[in-house]
């Protein structure tokens, strides 16, 4: 039953709320050992890929998880991979998947028909917006608290493109920096 506090209650939070600063990792940490218990094993050096494999041995599909997203990669033709998969689905009250065509973290996923799959932020670059400034010839020149925080900005933004698709932007973002 959801209560209405007056300014007089404090309410005592009993697991972690979407939007609070926990919310992300104690949604991986389920999400992590709801995967291992079906059988996925976390990779050594990324505990944030979850792989499995089929009785032989064989590697038949990936899941990979970001903050509160996951990305799957699999053997469709596998009956193993496709009870996999149901069961993850079975696990949480999911968006709706996506196949062949869709956003992950600012990245356009698009896979052909051969299963080549193209990576594009074109629609998330162009939302960066343009900073103004205007020119001085002193190098000691203070910037204001507006200006640093738009120069911030568009260095984050610049960033996550150098780390997903665009690395031939990785010097000069870094020079910016």
């Amino acid at each position: 039953q959801f209560l209405q506090p007056t300014q007089a209650q404090i309410l005592k939070l009993e697991s972690a709320v979407y939007g609070l600063r926990n919310a992300p990792r104690r949604w991986y940490e389920r999400i992590a050992q709801d995967l291992v218990a079906l059988g996925f094993r976390q990779h050594q050096l990324d505990q944030c890929l979850f792989m499995a494999y089929d009785k032989s041995g064989d590697l038949i599909g990936l899941i990979g998880v970001y903050v509160d997203n996951c990305l799957k990669a699999g053997d469709d033709s596998s009956s193993e991979w496709k009870r996999l998969i149901e069961k993850v689905k079975a696990l949480d009250s999911w968006s709706p998947w996506e196949y062949s065509d869709s956003l992950f973290t600012g990245t356009r996923l698009t896979q052909n028909s051969t299963g080549a799959i193209k990576m594009s932020q074109e629609g998330y670059s162009s939302k960066i917006n343009a900073i103004t400034m205007q020119r001085s010839l002193k190098p000691s020149r203070q910037i204001d608290d507006k200006l640093r925080t738009q120069l911030r900005a568009a260095d984050g933004a610049l960033q996550w493109l150098v780390s997903n698709t665009r690395m031939d932007l990785a010097a000069s973002t870094s020079m910016c920096q």
